[in-house]
């Protein structure tokens, strides 16, 4: 147990009662670290996050590598998902945003990341960028942070667990149609290329949408992922062909957005159809 915990017990016993006391000394915060996750992990489950935060925060033979050794995957990380989330943990556009028990400031849940990054790997060879697949998921967010700056942060929509997914999911499938429709293959691994194609995507999708109250609640279920892939679809629809952007999107109260009550847009006029020499309707 931890010292407070175990001061707080023992206060309660007579005083000049004998305790025993089971201490490991002369270890470093490493080894210190291993102990505590092997031992406290056997009465009762620690929660993941920790760990990972442990493993990430410590050297990694002499922690992830011996809780592999000694637990397996249960209490270690493989070495793919390790160097993943240490680079993610560490560099822009994430950097110190990841909840973890060790960031107060934190508020990204890692598994966020974790399930977008795992859809980018999927598509990997549909793309061309196997190997690549964190530098360009790093990519896609760092465009995706300068084109929304105003929504990256913890009050929008954007930054929660279920938007990263989806709209990870959401850019991908649209670099997969692209590739699939062009004659040559296209290199997404060229910075202006896969910039380009996230500025297209995103640009379309109102700043407004993430900011806005939302009247879906716990999305973060298959479910809720589809209700979300599906809004972004029916946005790009509306702002491609001049609709209101939130017409028919069912996230959306319309008569939430700037107080006002939602009005349809107006539909054209329909021409008269033209006559053919006959008199008839052509």
């Amino acid at each position: 147990m931890t010292g407070s915990i175990a001061h707080s017990a023992v206060a309660k016993f007579a005083g000049g009662t004998q305790l025993n006391v089971v201490a490991i000394l002369g270890a470093d915060d490493a080894e210190r670290a291993f102990q505590f996750v092997v031992i406290n992990n056997s009465a009762s489950r620690i929660n993941r996050d920790h760990i990972k935060a442990l493993n990430l925060t410590y050297d990694k033979v002499k922690l992830n590598s011996r809780l592999i050794e000694s637990s397996g995957l249960a209490l270690g990380l493989k070495d793919g998902k390790y160097d993943d989330l240490q680079a993610i943990d560490a560099e822009e556009p994430f950097k110190g945003l990841l909840k973890w028990p060790t960031n107060p400031n934190g508020f990204i849940p890692p598994n966020a990341v974790e399930g977008a990054l795992a859809e980018t790997h999927d598509r990997a060879a549909l793309l061309g960028i196997e190997e690549l697949e964190l530098d360009v998921f790093l990519a896609i967010w760092s465009k995706i942070k300068e084109l929304r700056d105003k929504a990256w942060n913890a009050d929008t929509h954007l930054l929660e667990k279920v938007s990263i997914y989806a709209l990870t999911v959401y850019v991908l499938d649209s670099m997969v149609g692209k590739q699939r429709s062009a004659d040559d293959p296209i290199d997404f691994a060229n910075e202006k290329i896969l910039s380009d194609q996230v500025t297209r995507v995103v640009d379309r999708i109102p700043e407004s949408f993430w900011t806005t109250e939302w009247t879906g609640k716990e999305l973060d279920t298959s479910l809720g992922r589809k209700k979300l892939l599906d809004a972004l679809e029916v946005i790009d629809s509306n702002v491609r062909f001049g609709r209101t952007w939130y017409d028919g999107v069912s996230l959306i109260d319309p008569t939430l957005l700037a107080n006002q009550a939602y009005a349809k847009r107006p539909k054209s006029p329909k021409k008269p159809a033209k006559k053919t020499a006959r008199g008839k309707p052509a």
